[in-house]
């Protein structure tokens, strides 16, 4: 789940959703946890499709992985939490995701 562009410039206003206004950003020298968004979806659904997520409840195909993102972003607008994208900090690089 690696992205190139460096974190100013990862999210335009159309990539963020309303999920980004209700999940806080936190912020470590080594890690940045974000609520994930749109852009996120396709390095999501192909880590699902692959053999590492059998601890995940995986493989899945893209309309399963589809379930498992909807749920973790909407979560926080339902709940008041919910999903999280890791990013590391100095490069922007997105290297997971991590829930309750």
């Amino acid at each position: 789940m690696k992205q190139s562009r460096p974190p100013e410039e990862r999210f335009s206003a159309e990539e963020t959703s309303v999920v980004s206004r209700h999940a806080p950003i936190l912020r470590t020298a080594r890690l940045t946890l974000r609520a994930p968004c749109m852009a996120d979806f396709p390095a999501y659904a192909a880590f699902l499709a692959s053999a590492r997520a059998k601890g995940v409840g995986g493989p899945l195909k893209i309309s399963g992985a589809w379930g498992y993102f909807c749920h973790d972003t909407a979560l926080w607008e339902l709940v008041g939490f919910g999903a999280f994208m890791m990013d590391l900090t100095e490069t922007g690089g997105t290297v997971g995701s991590i829930g309750i």
